[in-house]
């Protein structure tokens, strides 16, 4: 209900920046353009004591989706301990000349150590860094990315296949206002913009809130969550928030007690970055998502999307295993406005 009053709310005025008027379309697919494509919906919640998640329209359907972001290996190992190897990297043509990114290569960790271990030493580590840099009353979020998009029409048939490099940037008020920039294949998105307040997805999260009551409200605001779906949340919470360590460690032990989370190992993401991937996937194993962390400081620095079998192209014919989209994360922080950066 609330998403649909705040479409309703967009779509009957004028933003500043660029001037225009938003048919109910265009509502939708700004309000979900800040949050990304999520097949398994963005974070939802009644209110609690230490946090709320509050999204505007972040999760309607659209009739032109982008499928979301990630990356993996062509092996997969499905036992819960580190063990020792590497993963081979392929780059591969796909339909009408289209060339997906490489999948990433991880070489897997050299000692004995399970996943849940892992992952809690990792938590730990996140809890006792500084908060994010800057101050001020904005949330500020940059990402980059690739994405490969899709029409689906109205007799079910999926055209206009493209890829798209991606690069965002959100100033996000607790109130949901602030204002969105995105570039799209070097093209400015129909999404930029300034937002009023309540249209912008927030997390609101007591400022003393603490790592084990954060884990407990979450957990008990979405108790039925698969293990993809906390990998589809925790991604989001990141896309639109400068996570403060209290919350990135929480986010961190929640993915430590689920099940079905595999450790894919050492590896150098689409910046450069030495990271250690973690990933889980879908029902049907269709799709793999896989979470890229900072492995000395517990901080998230991509997510990717690979697919593993046609089903999860549909109405797409490209080689699988095939990475279908990634974010990457480039900068978090507060700011005094939404013109500067941290």
């Amino acid at each position: 209900m609330k998403a649909k009053q705040a479409v309703k709310r967009m779509a009957a005025q004028s933003f500043p920046e660029p001037p225009v008027q938003l048919d109910a379309h265009l509502a939708r697919s700004r309000a979900e353009a800040i949050v990304g494509a999520s097949p398994s919906g963005a974070v939802r919640s009644r209110p609690r004591p230490v946090v709320h998640l509050r999204l505007a329209a972040a999760v309607l359907v659209v009739v032109a989706a982008v499928i979301a972001v990630f990356a993996f290996s062509n092996s997969h190992r499905t036992d819960e301990s580190v063990a020792g190897g590497t993963t081979p990297a392929t780059d591969r043509p796909a339909a009408g000349g289209i060339s997906t990114p490489p999948l990433l290569r991880y070489v897997s960790l050299n000692h004995q150590q399970s996943t849940k271990e892992l992952l809690d030493d990792l938590a730990a580590k996140a809890a006792r860094q500084l908060p994010p840099k800057g101050s001020g009353s904005f949330e500020y979020v940059k990402t980059r990315g690739w994405y490969l998009s899709t029409a689906t029409m109205p007799d079910g048939t999926t055209r206009d296949l493209g890829t798209e490099p991606s690069e965002r940037q959100l100033w996000a008020g607790a109130d949901g206002s602030g204002r969105f920039e995105e570039t799209r294949a070097g093209k400015p998105a129909d999404s930029n913009g300034s937002y009023p307040a309540s249209t912008i997805p927030r997390l609101e999260l007591a400022p003393d809130a603490t790592v084990d009551e954060i884990v407990h409200t979450l957990l008990h605001q979405h108790p039925d969550w698969t293990t993809e779906q906390w990998f589809v949340g925790a991604g989001d919470i990141w896309r639109i928030n400068a996570v403060r360590p209290e919350l990135q460690s929480a986010l961190l032990k929640i993915i430590s007690m689920r099940e079905g989370v595999h450790v894919l190992g050492t590896t150098t993401d689409r910046e450069g970055r030495t990271s250690l991937a973690i990933s889980a996937f879908s029902p049907g194993n269709s799709n793999e998502r896989v979470i890229i962390l900072n492995p000395v400081t517990g901080a998230v620095q991509g997510t990717e999307t690979v697919a593993h079998t046609p089903e999860g192209l549909p109405g797409i014919d490209i080689p699988v295993p095939a990475t279908i989209s990634y974010t990457t994360w480039i900068e978090t922080g507060y700011t005094n406005t939404t013109t500067e950066r941290p």
